[in-house]
């Protein structure tokens, strides 16, 4: 991409690595767009290979299944320097799939799309207005909390009970 085309730093992991046989994860490339936004690319050998993305906590797990990684990209990039919500990208094999664990800092979205044979992962920090309307939206139960005791009795008086 062009630095018009809104990226103005990035690091490349690997250049002209042997081929991997099979589908496979061909390069990983981390840049930094305008507003301060991460972004990981990953070049695929094949664009069918599925990709189960999730979150747990402050990290976004993403496991590339049934695919293979050259053993110079099974490695961790720190990209805390780069001044994003990311600060480590971790990628190795699993079994037959390959994971790619992203650490992360602060209150984040992120953002997962496939451009032809490209991954793209997308991590954007909330600003304080985003903070407080997603504060504010999540709601907590503060009544006072009710247990049932039931022994010998049928579904159809518990449910009428609770109706």
């Amino acid at each position: 991409m062009s630095p018009a085309a809104g990226t103005s730093t990035g690091v490349a992991v690997s250049r002209n690595l042997p081929a991997v046989e099979g589908l496979a994860l061909q390069n990983i490339d981390f840049r930094r767009g305008p507003q301060g936004e991460g972004r990981v690319e990953i070049d695929l050998s094949d664009p069918s290979i599925v990709v189960d993305m999730r979150q747990q906590g402050n990290r976004v797990v993403l496991d590339f299944m049934d695919a293979r990684i050259p053993p110079q990209l099974a490695r961790v990039l720190d990209v805390m320097d780069f001044a994003t919500p990311v600060q480590t990208i971790t990628t190795r094999p699993e079994g037959g799939n390959v994971r790619m664990t992203i650490e992360t800092v602060g209150d984040f979205e992120h953002l997962a799309y496939q451009a032809n044979d490209t991954y793209t992962v997308e991590f954007r920090a909330l600003t304080k207005q985003e903070k407080e309307a997603l504060r504010r939206e999540q709601q907590v139960y503060e009544g006072e909390r009710l247990s049932l005791n039931f022994q010998d009795i049928e579904v159809r008086a518990v449910l009428q009970l609770i109706a």
